[in-house]
């Protein structure tokens, strides 16, 4: 289950490290207008984890070196721009992105610019991709 780091601000971006049903697969949270780095208190099953939140993805992708996916929350004014920092760590391989509305040109962008790179990307407007208990794309 993936929840809001508080209560009036979604993440901007949820990265995975792998799939798996026995353990979160949720690696950490980058969000950008938290105070400082932090940790985020959430329910696996009856466990309580803690996710670690980030103020940058630099920081996030540094710190997991095994993630390989992220959700980009951010919305279509920042989508294009949020792109540049993800495509900068060769590590991110699958990017899915919520954002609806994103202009077709910045989407043809990002798209070209993942194919050189081979990423995968998903979307631009992929709503209801995440839900509780799986993530459905």
């Amino acid at each position: 289950m993936v929840t809001n780091t508080r209560d009036t601000d979604p993440p901007c971006w949820i990265i995975f490290a792998k799939n798996c049903r026995d353990c979160p697969s949720v690696t950490a949270i980058v969000h950008p207008f938290a105070s400082s780095d932090s940790q985020h208190k959430c329910y696996w099953g009856k466990a309580e984890i803690m996710i670690p939140v980030y103020k940058s993805i630099s920081r996030a992708a540094q710190q997991h070196h095994d993630a390989s996916v992220v959700v980009n929350f951010l919305s279509m004014r920042s989508v294009h721009k949020s792109m540049d920092d993800i495509f900068q760590f060769t590590q991110f391989k699958v990017v899915a992105i919520i954002a609806e509305g994103v202009p077709e040109r910045q989407a043809r962008d990002i798209k070209f610019r993942a194919a050189k790179l081979g990423v995968t990307i998903i979307g631009p407007a992929t709503v209801g991709g995440v839900v509780p208990g799986c993530f459905r794309i």
